[in-house]
C-alpha cells in the first residue's frame, strides 16, 4: 500500500541543467523548493533576488551532502549554471537538442569531479590530468580499467540511462503487435523480466561482495 516518489527520471538525458535538477533527486529538489526557496520569495521578486535565491538554494544542496567546501563549491556551480541559463543561455539551448545534451553531460560531469574529491586542489589536478594531461600518465590511461566485464557494464549503463531498454522492448512489442504474433509477445515480456532479474541480481552481488561499502551519507 506505499506509494513511493520517483525520485530519479533518466536525468542524463538532460537537455539543461534546469531540466537535470527537475530529473535528479527528485525528492530533494521538491524539499528545498517548496519548503526554502518559495519562502525565500522564490522568483516572485527582482531578478537580482530570483538569481540569489537560487544560488543560495544550491550552496545549501551541496551542504545536505556534506559540511565541507568542496559541496559548497558543488552547489555553487549548479546555482550558477541554472541562472546563465535563466539571464537567457536556455534560449541558446533550446535551438539544439543536441547541443543542449552535450552541455548538460560536460557541466555535470565536470562538476562531478568537484563532487568527489575531498579538496580543490585535488579537483584541480584531476582537471589538469583530464584537459591537460598528467604527468604521471600510467594513473589517468583510461584503457587500464578496461575489461570485458567493465566492457559490458558499461554499455548497460549508457542504454539503461537513457531508458534504451524500454524503447528497445516497446519498438518490439509495437512490431510484433502488428504482426498479431501474440506468442513471440509473450516471450519478449518472459525475457524482459528474466533480463531484468538477472541485472538486479548481479547488482546486488556486485555490491555486497565489494570491500568497502560505507553508508553514503554517514557523515550526517
Amino acid at each position: 500500500g506505499f506509494e513511493f516518489l520517483e525520485n530519479f527520471n533518466f536525468p542524463y538525458v538532460s537537455k539543461s541543467i534546469r531540466e537535470f535538477w527537475r530529473r535528479w533527486h527528485i525528492s530533494l529538489s521538491m524539499w528545498f523548493r517548496d519548503y526554502l526557496y518559495i519562502s525565500m520569495g522564490g522568483s516572485r521578486k527582482s531578478n537580482i533576488r530570483t538569481y540569489f535565491n537560487l544560488v543560495t538554494i544550491f550552496v545549501l544542496v551541496g551542504l545536505w551532502h556534506g559540511a565541507n567546501w568542496h559541496y559548497v563549491v558543488f552547489g555553487m556551480f549548479h546555482g550558477l549554471f541554472i541562472v546563465i541559463e535563466r539571464l537567457g543561455f536556455d534560449k541558446i539551448l533550446k535551438r539544439s537538442n543536441l547541443l543542449g545534451h552535450i552541455y548538460t553531460l560536460f557541466v555535470v560531469v565536470n562538476v562531478f569531479v568537484i563532487f568527489r574529491l575531498e579538496t580543490i586542489d585535488e579537483a584541480i589536478n584531476y582537471f589538469k590530468a583530464m584537459f591537460i594531461g598528467s604527468e604521471n600518465q600510467v594513473h589517468y590511461e583510461f584503457t587500464m580499467f578496461l575489461s570485458v566485464e567493465i566492457t559490458v557494464i558499461f554499455l548497460i549503463a549508457i542504454i539503461m540511462s537513457f531508458n534504451g531498454f524500454n524503447i528497445i522492448y516497446n519498438r518490439m512489442i509495437i512490431g510484433f503487435e502488428a504482426a498479431n504474433s501474440i506468442s513471440t509477445l509473450k516471450w519478449i515480456s518472459i525475457i524482459k523480466s528474466i533480463t531484468l532479474l538477472i541485472l538486479f541480481v548481479y547488482s546486488i552481488m556486485a555490491v555486497a561482495s565489494g570491500s568497502y561499502n560505507p553508508f553514503i551519507y554517514f557523515r550526517f
